[in-house]
């Protein structure tokens, strides 16, 4: 058999090249004629026949990359190939209408971030700038529609925006959708509450089976994930009653807008963590209406750090010291020719006598001390 000639197998591969990058195309027109029903009407499943496709294709390209580089031939070739697959992965990228995507009940993001200045500084991005992060769904089981793996920010902003929101359809099974929205969390930052939610979640719901097996994943240490669990325990109430500081105040965005926002202070995890050494199963049952009845004086420290230890002193079942009854106090002028020479103070039970200043003199003061000293020798004179 005679060895092929350089142009010869240049114009092989490039016959390779043209074959895969039209095999998803005819099977797609095939599958409509066959199946016409199917796209048209159900959006999420024309995205997955597209990803399937597109990953197929991907698939032969990357197996003619490997085996070029294989030959160290034909550079321009698989320079031409690993373009093609990134216009591929692009057939995965949708502009979906917001209402279209479902929030699961995996979700990690307390609402009360949705009216901080930072959520309202990512939305007028995206309303001067675009998108410029997608975010990422899967088809949904229970709907026609999409369900929210992570960027659950930017999807509220384009709902509130009422414009679409750019989107990459992945398949994920809910494992896998737990885990990026971790991986997502490593970008927008997530308070220690949801943190702890989410890998309690992840472990309560059998994705994971030990915190070694979670720290390994995610590259996290098993001590850092260990205490985030422990926080789990506390209760959403008492989280947002007495660890969460809610302040609304007016704020001007980039725009020049004025805007009510949310500025939010949340008690450290050190502290967070220490509280959580002491709530257990029965927590709510034994703890939670003493708590309650004493919310008054709990929210009276200004720190948190007093904050828990009140909290810590009532679920060992203490009392918290009462508050000290505000002193009654009586005042009394004495007055010389329209002078206020003097003045008593009657402080709970006790007399004190004080002399302003200017009138303040030894002789002054030797005077008095007499008056005061003939006024007790009368008192409790023929007294024992």
């Amino acid at each position: 058999m005679a060895r092929k000639t350089k142009e010869e197998r240049i114009a092989e591969q490039k016959a390779l090249l043209d074959k895969a990058a039209n095999s998803a195309d005819k099977v797609e027109r095939s599958t409509r004629a066959s199946k016409p029903s199917v796209f048209g009407k159900n959006v999420a499943k024309d995205a997955q026949m597209k990803l399937e496709l597109a990953n197929t294709q991907i698939a032969e390209m990357t197996k003619q990359i490997e085996k070029l580089k294989a030959r160290n031939t034909s550079p321009e070739l698989i320079a031409t190939l690993e373009n093609e697959i990134k216009t591929l992965r692009s057939k995965a990228t949708l502009d979906l209408d917001p209402s279209q995507v479902i929030v699961t009940r995996f979700a990690n993001r307390d609402e009360i971030f949705f009216q901080t200045a930072e959520f309202f500084e990512l939305m007028e991005s995206i309303r001067e700038n675009g998108q410029a992060i997608p975010i990422t769904v899967r088809p949904s089981l229970v709907t026609d529609g999409f369900e929210l793996i992570s960027g659950r920010r930017r999807l509220e902003a384009c709902l509130l925006l009422k414009i679409n929101v750019v989107a990459i359809l992945v398949e994920a099974d809910d494992k896998k959708l737990t885990e990026l929205q971790v991986l997502e969390n490593f970008r927008d930052d997530l308070s220690h509450f949801e943190e702890a939610d989410n890998f309690e979640l992840m472990v309560s719901e059998g994705f994971f089976k030990s915190n070694t097996e979670l720290a390994k994943t995610f590259s996290i240490s098993e001590g850092k994930i260990s205490q985030l669990r422990s926080i789990s325990r506390i209760p959403e109430w008492l989280r947002k009653t007495f660890l969460i500081k809610i302040n609304k105040v007016t704020r001007p965005l980039p725009s020049g807008e004025i805007k009510e926002v949310v500025e939010l202070d949340i008690a450290p995890q050190r502290l967070c963590y220490e509280l959580s050494k002491h709530i257990h199963s029965d927590f709510d049952l034994n703890n939670s209406k003493a708590i309650k009845d004493a919310s008054e004086e709990i929210l009276h420290a200004t720190n948190f750090k007093d904050r828990v230890q009140k909290i810590i002193t009532l679920i060992e079942n203490k009392s918290l010291p009462s508050k000290q009854a505000a002193p009654l106090i009586e005042r009394n002028k004495i007055r010389f020719t329209n002078k206020i020479v003097a003045e008593t103070i009657k402080n709970n039970g006790s007399w004190q006598f004080k002399v302003p200043r200017k009138y303040n003199s030894e002789q002054l003061t030797s005077e008095l001390e007499t008056a005061v000293n003939n006024v007790l020798e009368k008192h409790f004179s023929g007294k024992d």
